[in-house]
């Protein structure tokens, strides 16, 4: 619902469902409330899985350091992240995200 001082009308945006990271498709979630209003969001793991698909597929470097910080932040089951890196065939990418994360613990 827009402000009531607002001069725009209410929008509608597409239902961006069903979401995919790569090739696989996102089927659970986690959602967040704020208010009345609930929205979906990514799981920790599942957005480091979205921002290393941005590095893979399009060699975006601040998606990696985005990545790693969410990993570092966040619980993030690292093996299924790799698991997916494997499906998607970007194990290197994988191996830099490793790299680092381990540079980001020290």
């Amino acid at each position: 619902m827009p402000h009531p001082r607002s001069r725009r009308s209410r929008r509608r945006y597409p239902r961006p469902w069903p979401l995919a990271v790569g090739s696989e498709l996102i089927r659970e979630w986690t959602e967040l409330a704020v208010g009345k209003i609930k929205f979906r969001i990514l799981t920790p793991t599942q957005c480091v899985m979205d921002r290393l698909a941005a590095f893979c597929f399009w060699r975006d470097r601040q998606a990696l350091e985005q990545a790693v910080l969410v990993a570092t932040r966040n619980e993030v089951d690292i093996a299924l992240v790799e698991q997916w890196s494997n499906k998607e065939g970007r194990d290197e990418h994988f191996q830099e995200f490793l790299t680092g994360l381990a540079r980001a613990r020290d």
